[in-house]
């Protein structure tokens, strides 16, 4: 791919993507800074292009971050990173490097980084200011708040493909990783869209499917996530299994937020085990992990709506989990051992 060309589509209007937008080229250097990283950290764009990125961005977890899709020639999307300079802030950032199409050399890279901070300070001040919210009354707010920078960011990515689409030897892989992404946010749209229309987690629209392509295509969305935090993922996925009545958007949210605690539970790295195998009523789908465990008090208490262990944890995910398995006419039970890890089991009924 040509960084000139990519620098000439969007130096006309890289402000129309609303999130902060950095180019660099094959040594690192700043060639498109918009104003909404100048707002970020603090320095004008003038004075950052032509500059190592390491001298206008020096906060050493975005450089990591920055270093490790180069190093290991891997998209990293959607991870959220805490800035601590010029002021704290929550960051959702997605990195693409950029390579030629004929002899697959670095020709730099593509920063696209969302200020959440505001956004995520406002729906922790409801949270804890509405403990006694219905379960419907808050889920249709949070998803009524999340699904307008939903649809905006569609159009962004949106708005980067037809810039992009003219430009000779452009690589298939940022094509790819726009779709994938692009999926992503429509999938997350159209749940939220039935949360909003129903008021609460609508009846789940079933079809028969294979659940190990489901979780591998969860995992394969998850993996940069997992690698980026020392996180190594194993899958043992029983072959030939039947099919499974399942809501696929439903319940990729379940296997999300299971492998997403996941991770967490392993801020120093460790081992995440994916298993299905087939019982006598049920296919099972285990998920594990190796990280601080659960403490016995609160195991009872994980499935409570707002009940969180986490700084930043909203109480949601496990909840509605659970509500989406039952929905499926399933169970998910929990197991944990202090400071050994975790075992999440979803049953799910075979198909007739």
């Amino acid at each position: 791919m040509d960084i000139k060309a990519i620098r000439a589509a969007l130096s006309d209007k890289p402000e129309n993507l609303g999130d902060g937008l950095i180019l660099v080229d094959e040594n690192n250097r700043v060639r498109v800074f918009n104003t909404n990283v100048e707002q970020l950290f603090s320095i004008r764009g003038k004075e950052a292009r032509n500059r190592k990125i390491d001298e206008v961005i020096p906060q050493a977890n975005l450089l990591e971050l920055f270093s490790k899709a180069l190093k290991e020639r891997v998209v990293l999307s959607n991870v959220e990173v805490i800035l601590t300079e010029p002021q704290e802030r929550i960051l959702n950032i997605n990195i693409i490097p950029i390579f030629s199409e004929e002899d697959r050399q670095y020709r730099g890279a593509l920063l696209l980084i969302t200020d959440l901070t505001q956004k995520i300070m406002l729906i922790e001040k409801i949270v804890h200011q509405s403990r006694l919210f219905t379960v419907s009354s808050l889920t249709s707010w949070v998803a009524h708040e999340i699904r307008n920078p939903l649809t905006s960011m569609n159009v962004h990515f949106e708005l980067l493909r037809s810039e992009i689409q003219g430009m000779k030897n452009r690589s298939p892989e940022v094509d790819h990783l726009i779709d994938t992404l692009q999926e992503e946010v429509l999938r997350l749209d159209r749940n939220l869209s039935n949360f909003l229309n129903s008021g609460r987690l609508p009846p789940p629209e079933k079809v028969p499917l294979q659940i190990n392509q489901v979780i591998k295509s969860v995992v394969d969305f998850q993996y940069p996530v997992a690698r980026l935090s020392n996180v190594v993922i194993q899958m043992e996925l029983e072959e030939d299994l039947p099919l499974v009545e399942l809501d696929e958007d439903q319940f990729r949210l379940v296997l999300l937020n299971l492998i997403r605690n996941a991770i967490q539970a392993m801020p120093e790295g460790g081992n995440l085990k994916i298993l299905t195998r087939k019982t006598e009523n049920y296919i099972e789908v285990e998920v594990s992990d190796t990280g601080c465990g659960i403490p016995k008090e609160d195991l009872d208490k994980i499935f409570d709506f707002l009940y969180t262990t986490k700084e930043h944890g909203s109480g949601l995910g496990l909840p509605i989990a659970q509500k989406i398995v039952r929905g499926h006419h399933g169970k998910i039970e929990v197991t944990s051992e202090k400071d050994k890890g975790t075992v999440f089991t979803v049953k799910l009924p075979i198909s007739s």
